[in-house]
């Protein structure tokens, strides 16, 4: 038969007179809604971070294609301008043909 030395005492929660154990669980619970509070604040500022981000990407596409749009109106105001110069240039081959024709 082992004897076994040693306390068998129980802690249990302790309400002291004093309250200085009301005191601690309410500055615990304090700390725990401030972290719980950063976490939220954390989570909305990723939340508008991630909207920003999408609006600069939708101004960025909208850019995009404005600046396509702007270079296919140039395209096509080139390729106006190549037109009438051809245009031009029949019209004074076949003058000059007449021209010729008749003289």
């Amino acid at each position: 038969m082992n004897i076994i030395e040693g306390s068998l005492e129980v802690k249990l929660p302790t309400i002291w007179a004093d309250e200085k154990a009301e005191v601690g669980r309410v500055r615990e619970e304090k700390r725990r809604e401030e972290k719980r509070g950063e976490e939220r604040r954390g989570e909305e500022k990723r939340r508008e971070e991630r909207r920003e981000e999408k609006r600069r990407e939708e101004r960025r596409g909208e850019e995009r294609r404005e600046e396509k749009r702007r270079e296919e109106r140039r395209s096509e105001k080139r390729k106006s301008q190549v037109r009438r110069q051809k245009m031009q240039v029949r019209e004074k081959v076949a003058k000059s043909h007449v021209t010729a024709f008749f003289q």
